[in-house]
């Protein structure tokens, strides 16, 4: 299980890699910040034992969530519309 849960973190941490270097200075930097949280907090936790692992991995998220809160305050936020999107 151990060995699950650190490729997966792995394989996170590479999916936030990707979406950063996608990332130009018009992206906002409560953007940037979410997902460097998350990276931090999904780096800590291969480095520590296991529970605090998942209290890096939970501290991570939450700081993700909290960074974007003001955008989902009154709703979906604009450009994550259905219609909005660009695929």
């Amino acid at each position: 299980m151990l060995a699950i849960q650190g490729v997966a973190t792995i394989m996170a941490m590479v999916v936030l890699i990707c979406r950063a270097g996608r990332m130009t200075r018009d992206t906002p930097a409560a953007v940037r910040h979410q997902h460097a949280a998350l990276f931090a907090g999904l780096a800590v936790s291969l480095v520590v034992p296991p529970l605090a692992g998942k209290a890096a991995i939970t501290l991570g998220i939450v700081a993700f969530l909290a960074l974007s809160a003001p955008r989902w305050r009154h709703g979906v936020p604009a450009d994550l519309q259905r219609g909005d999107r660009q695929m």
